[in-house]
């Protein structure tokens, strides 16, 4: 032992988990042979990153950057190559404005902060519609929830209503001026009416002022005025769990809208904009209580990831207090 030569102990470097797996992805994506439950065996146990999120990049052999698992929608990405910088920088849509391209990269790290994921919809319809510097680096630099976004023609085709409508600037405003969480449930709720409502908001239709609420309300009006009735019966499916939760608490009856009819009838009773939520209802995006007394409809309130997102009284007055402690015990016997 003494007469052996003296050796360091030399040890290994672990390598990231990542490192190669974005090997793998990048020899799967140059021969397009992506295989995407390697994939999701591999990221899985290195980081949380959602399941509808793997199509984007296996779907996309253009995008190399495991960084994309974090983007919600690549649609607009079709050049044969990026990396995250090029990908961001092409949001810019042209605009050579350095204060854009900061406005946009910004952007993308607050929401990656705030939310663990980015969605460029939002970004990518400013920069394509409005023209003024000024006005784009306003509208980037706001902070607001991005899944209202998730459907871009959707809401390329609002933004495109707005436009034809009002100024540049007023349009602006119209975003600017979101500042409550009530402002952004109306923004959300307009762009589901929207979906409907675009075929008949023609020029016949009352211009109001370019702001959330006044937009909102002229959408609930011209829903009501729709002839629901008259549309094909949609009836609504509900698994045990949602139905777990009809349950009679202190005076309150819970109850479901079994169909899109009587979803119309809530909607009406209560002059908001419920009726619009029968895709979502239908496609189990969304639930939608009702709390009754002696079968009158005080409010209502929706569910969505396990969470209430919203419970409003006639013409969306916010529950009184005993409203709230009735609606918090119900909430909280769910489990």
């Amino acid at each position: 032992v003494v007469g052996m030569p003296y050796q360091d102990k030399v040890e290994k470097i672990g390598r990231s988990p990542f490192s190669s797996t974005l090997t793998k992805l990048q020899k799967l994506a140059t021969n397009k042979k992506l295989f995407e439950p390697y994939i999701e065996l591999k990221l899985s146990r290195s980081e949380r990153i959602k399941k509808k999120q793997f199509k984007f990049v296996v779907n996309h052999y253009n995008l190399k950057d495991l960084k994309f698992m974090k983007w919600t929608n690549t649609n607009h990405l079709t050049k044969d190559e990026y990396t995250i910088e090029s990908a961001l920088e092409s949001l810019a849509n042209n605009k050579q404005y350095k204060s854009v391209k900061k406005a946009i990269f910004d952007n993308y790290e607050l929401q990656l902060h705030n939310y663990k994921e980015f969605n460029p919809n939002f970004i990518n319809t400013v920069t394509s519609k409005i023209d003024d510097v000024n006005h784009m680096v306003s509208l980037l630099k706001k902070s607001l929830d991005n899944s209202y976004f998730e459907d871009d023609i959707l809401f390329s085709r609002f933004f495109d209503f707005l436009l034809d409508r009002y100024s540049q600037k007023q349009v602006v405003n119209f975003f600017i001026n979101i500042k409550t969480l009530h402002d952004e449930q109306n923004l959300r709720d307009s762009l589901l009416m929207y979906r409907t409502l675009k075929y008949y908001l023609d020029a016949t239709v009352e211009k109001v002022k370019c702001s959330v609420g006044q937009i909102h309300t002229q959408f609930v009006k011209l829903s009501q005025k729709l002839e629901y009735k008259n549309m094909k019966l949609i009836k609504f499916q509900y698994s045990d769990t949602q139905l777990s939760f009809l349950k009679e608490i202190d005076k309150y009856n819970v109850r479901l809208p079994q169909n899109n009819h009587e979803l119309f009838a809530w909607s009406n009773i209560l002059s908001n904009c419920l009726a619009s939520y029968d895709f979502r209802i239908e496609s189990q995006q969304t639930t939608v209580y009702g709390f009754f007394i002696k079968n009158k409809l005080i409010f209502a309130v929706e569910i969505a990831n396990k969470s209430i997102v919203q419970a409003y009284r006639k013409h969306n007055v916010l529950l009184d207090s005993f409203e709230n402690g009735v609606l918090e015990e119900w909430y909280k016997s769910l489990g």
